[in-house]
């Protein structure tokens, strides 16, 4: 009950008594509940204004818990970003992560290495299964021969797709890798750079899946 009490009266005091009286009539003080209450402190880490050194009212600063961002999985600059591929090997993200490595490097024709200063479609995909351990032909007729020729919608991340755009030559011409998701990557001719690109339906490609 507050002390002077509201709407009661002890019956034996005097309503000066009462009012005047330091605690509750009959009641002895009790120090041991009283206890100072220091204000907040707000967290040294939260943002502050530059000219007063005070905390920004209602903002706190976020903590590494609070903070949940794999950086790894975000996408480059410009790039669309992929869900993660399903039911591929080791190997075969190995293969997609280091062609990804080259996103954004010029179309060199002949190119194969940093050193020449890009790559061109099967020299994109020599460099990135060589890097990953797997054994390929440089050409890219030669590296659509080494699999099995299926249609786009049996691929797995880490296939091919082909394309046989001149008549008077047999076999594949262009050949990009397929990193899932309808989703290809390649150098693609000169003038661009490496991308990865929805690969579109009636472009005459085929599928190359590969055994590794």
């Amino acid at each position: 009950m507050p002390w002077p009490p509201t709407g009661w009266m002890e019956p034996l005091l005097s309503l000066r008594e009462q009012v005047s009286a330091p605690v509750a009539p009959g009641a002895a003080a009790d120090t041991s509940a009283v206890q100072a209450v220091a204000p907040p402190v707000a967290p040294t880490s939260a943002p502050t204004d530059p000219q007063t050194g005070l905390v920004a009212p209602g903002v706190m600063a976020p903590t590494l818990d609070e903070i949940d961002v794999e950086f790894d999985t975000l996408p480059q600059k410009g790039e669309e970003k992929l869900q993660a591929p399903v039911g591929s090997s080791k190997k075969r993200d190995l293969v997609i992560q280091y062609a990804r490595e080259k996103l954004g490097m010029w179309y060199v024709w002949g190119g194969e290495s940093d050193a020449e200063g890009g790559y061109d479609c099967s020299g994109l995909l020599y460099y990135a299964f060589r890097k990953a351990g797997i054994d390929i032909p440089r050409v890219s007729m030669a590296q659509a021969d080494r699999g099995r020729r299926v249609p786009l919608n049996k691929l797995r991340p880490g296939d091919l797709v082909a394309w046989e755009n001149n008549p008077a030559q047999r076999g594949a011409d262009h050949i990009a890798l397929y990193i899932g998701n309808g989703m290809i990557l390649e150098a693609p001719k000169t003038g661009l750079k490496i991308r990865i690109r929805k690969l579109g339906a009636s472009e005459g490609a085929w599928g190359v899946a590969l055994d590794y």
